[in-house]
């Protein structure tokens, strides 16, 4: 039970309790990151007349050639082997979804627009190996697919340099179903 502000001789001290709470401060976090990704990767009206990107596209296979139709999605792949804490394991999908956000804006900003008209879906699966990680990452840059591997610095949980999230996407739901449909859900 929380103490009425009358015991405490204020109503300052409820708004210090409410300022000094990690939730409250958490929250207030979280708002400020998705305020920044919002404005940094949202959608921007191109201006007349500017220089369009000299970045290398993204391919999009010609069977898909119509990829405003059809569902989108990002799968983030969690290497289950390093048995990494829940809260690690969160920060890591963090960073690789950031980062495969950033090179579809720049490499393929149509497919990014359609993942963010879609929900902006994302789903944690897991594989069991470094090994694993790579040959996923190198099957979805075949296909045309971003994918972003998550190199750890190494200052909590696990190894300096060590490969901890890939992130595939976001594509079309077909073609990142083709890499990693055969996972299963973390």
């Amino acid at each position: 039970m929380i103490p009425s502000p009358e015991a405490h001789g204020s109503m300052s001290w409820v708004l210090v309790n409410t300022l000094q709470n990690p939730a409250f401060i958490s929250g207030i976090g979280c708002g400020i990151l998705v305020s920044w990704l919002w404005m940094k990767f949202g959608k921007k009206e191109k201006e007349e007349g500017t220089p369009t990107d000299t970045k290398a596209k993204l391919t999009v296979p010609e069977e898909v050639s119509g990829y405003d139709e059809g569902e989108y999605k990002m799968i983030l792949v969690v290497r289950n082997d390093l048995k990494m804490g829940k809260g690690k394991v969160a920060a890591q999908c963090a960073h690789a979804a950031v980062d495969a956000v950033r090179r579809c804006s720049s490499a393929n900003p149509h497919i990014l627009e359609c993942w963010q008209d879609c929900g902006q879906p994302k789903i944690v699966v897991k594989t069991d190996s470094e090994e694993d990680l790579k040959h996923l990452a190198t099957d979805a840059r075949r296909r045309g697919l971003v994918a972003a591997i998550i190199t750890d610095a190494g200052r909590t949980q696990v190894a300096p340099n060590t490969k901890t999230v890939l992130a595939v996407g976001p594509g079309l739901a077909d073609e990142v179903d083709k890499v990693t449909g055969h996972l299963r859900l973390y």
